[in-house]
């Protein structure tokens, strides 16, 4: 669960979370693997 909390500054920026390998089930019912990229703008809230 993520908490939004007030961002500390009036800065533009990014966050970039980086997950090199994931694994789940695919449409073939059989293990896959993938790598996830998640890119949040930064707003009034950070995770708002």
């Amino acid at each position: 669960m993520l908490k939004s909390i007030k961002n500390p500054t009036n800065e533009a920026y990014e966050i970039k979370l980086h997950a090199p390998e994931i694994t789940f089930i695919g449409a073939s019912e059989q293990p896959d693997f993938a790598t996830a990229i998640f890119c949040f703008i930064r707003m009034t809230k950070l995770w708002n």
